[in-house]
C-alpha cells in the first residue's frame, strides 16, 4: 500500500514547526521595514535586493560582481548559490546533488535580464560539489 503523499510532509511540518518560528523571529528582527507574514512584500523586497546585485554588472559581458576581477570572488560565488537554491532548474541540476528551486518563477523576467545571464554563465562554468568532500586533514587542526 502507498501511503499518501501529504503523510510524510505534515511529520516534516509538524517537526519543524518550532523551528521555522524561530526562524522567522530572526529574520523580523533584522528586515524591519516590511511585514515578513505578507508574501507579496516579502518577495517585492526579495526582487529590490537580486537588482542591487544586477547593479554590481555594469554591462552584460561583465563576467563578474566586482569590476574589474579577473576571477571569481566571494562575493560571486555567495549570489550564484543564492541564485541556483532560488531560480536554479532542476534538471539538469548545477551540482552532484540536486535541490529544487523555490522560486522557479522568478527567471527569466523582472527587469532581472543581466543578472539571469550572469547566472547561466556561472552554473555553465562553476560546478557545485557537495558529495565526496571532505576538509583535507592537515587543516583539520586549524578548525
Amino acid at each position: 500500500q502507498v501511503m499518501p503523499w501529504f503523510v510524510p510532509w505534515m511529520a516534516v511540518d509538524y517537526l519543524l514547526k518550532s523551528v521555522r518560528t524561530k526562524h522567522e523571529g530572526l529574520v523580523r528582527n533584522v528586515v524591519t521595514d516590511v511585514d515578513v507574514s505578507q508574501e507579496s512584500a516579502m518577495r517585492q523586497r526579495l526582487l529590490t535586493e537580486l537588482q542591487y546585485f544586477q547593479e554590481c554588472l555594469e554591462t552584460e559581458e561583465q563576467p563578474f560582481l566586482i569590476p574589474g576581477a579577473t576571477h571569481p570572488t566571494a562575493a560571486d560565488f555567495s549570489v550564484y548559490c543564492l541564485l541556483e537554491r532560488l531560480v536554479g532548474p532542476f534538471d539538469p541540476p548545477s551540482s552532484d546533488y540536486p535541490i529544487y528551486p523555490a522560486i522557479p518563477e522568478l527567471k527569466p523576467g523582472n527587469g532581472l535580464d543581466r543578472l539571469w545571464k550572469w547566472h547561466d554563465k556561472m552554473r555553465s562554468t562553476y560546478k557545485v560539489q557537495f558529495k565526496g568532500r571532505r576538509v583535507p586533514k592537515e587543516m583539520m587542526s586549524e578548525l
